[in-house]
């Protein structure tokens, strides 16, 4: 695993947690994109978590919370033909809002 200092502390991996809001229509549709992307994804060598969530109060909002092991493991997760078919998706209007915000974990035990 590589690791990176940042302000005295250990960067352990990417995280990208991914807010998106898709068109009622294409719910059923979007479901099936996602799932696969999902079942894929958590099989690939550089993924450790990838969580799939629906917003509670905005039953066509969803949440992905994914974590990569490195900028390396991201780039091959968008290489793959899973993350493509859910990029089609988003390109072809499926997607009606989306918010990304890159994070990393951070080794809270290290001193």
């Amino acid at each position: 695993k590589t690791l990176i200092f940042s302000a005295g502390r250990i960067i352990m991996a990417i995280a990208l947690i991914v807010k998106v809001e898709i068109d009622p229509k294409r719910t059923e549709e979007f479901l099936g994109v996602i799932k696969a992307d999902a079942v894929e994804s958590r099989k690939e060598p550089g993924c450790l978590r990838f969580d799939f969530l629906q917003v509670t109060d905005a039953p066509n909002t969803y949440v992905f919370y994914e974590i990569y092991k490195d900028a390396d493991a991201v780039a091959f997760h968008r290489d793959q033909p899973h993350y493509k078919a859910y990029a089609a998706f988003k390109d072809s209007g499926g997607v009606l809002s989306r918010d990304v915000t890159p994070t990393t974990t951070l080794d809270m035990a290290a001193p």
